[in-house]
């Protein structure tokens, strides 16, 4: 027995087929090489074109292990790089900070931000750091990386107490600009110290600016 469909009953199926394949080519995309595992994917605008970059993380044991960044355009990947996690204790989060930073008239760099904790029987850490990665001519490199936010404390306060440290960091993009083309930034940092046992109206002010220019390789701090 044969059934015939018309085209109004067919169009759901469609409708289905087509949700599937953009379900699986979107799996097909976060897929990342053997024992790494996926930590997002973003898509840029650089020099009039657009690519799609993800991050894959390789823990290694106790250690940070290692990120791989790959760019994309459309299924081509046209470059890719591999970083070692040397951070500073455990690492809770590997993700695309939202904000752009145009480090040159070509487009903005990849922002991932990597949120650490590190602890002990006296304290507790925890940080956020900026790694910012430039695509030139195919080559994916890293080119800076800094601390955007930290806290720490003491949970015992032994013979060495140390004092309570709130900071935030925000990224200026400078007008200035390297021989490579890559703008100057500004680092404005802001927060407080608070000496250990005292109370809030003890805390002293943090609040300074530091520049860094690109030297070639990466973004170095200058007096």
């Amino acid at each position: 027995m044969q059934v015939a469909f018309s085209s109004d009953t067919m169009k759901p199926f469609r409708i289905l087929l087509a949700v599937v394949l953009a379900a699986s080519a979107s799996l097909a995309h976060a897929q990342c090489p053997a024992k790494h595992e996926a930590m997002g994917e973003r898509l840029f605008k650089q020099g009039g074109a657009s690519y799609r970059v993800q991050l894959c993380w390789n823990l290694q044991g106790f250690t940070g292990g290692s990120l791989l960044v790959q760019a994309y355009q459309g299924e081509q990947l046209v470059a890719e790089t591999t970083v070692p996690m040397d951070v500073e204790g455990q690492v809770r989060a590997i993700r695309f900070d939202r904000a752009n930073y145009p480090l040159s008239d070509e487009g903005a760099a990849f922002p991932v931000l990597v949120e650490t904790r590190s602890h002990g029987a006296t304290f507790d850490q925890y940080t956020t750091d900026l790694w910012l990665f430039t695509l030139e001519s195919r080559r994916l490199r890293k080119v800076f990386s800094q601390n955007v936010d930290w806290r720490f404390w003491v949970t015992q306060c032994e013979s060495d107490c140390v004092d309570t440290t709130e900071t935030k960091t925000v990224v200026i993009i400078g007008t200035e600009k390297s021989s490579q083309g890559l703008h100057d930034l500004k680092l404005r940092t802001r927060g407080k110290t608070t000496p250990y046992g005292r109370d809030e109206t003890s805390a002293q002010t943090v609040d300074q600016t530091t520049r860094y220019v690109f030297n070639g390789e990466e973004y170095e701090q200058t007096p």
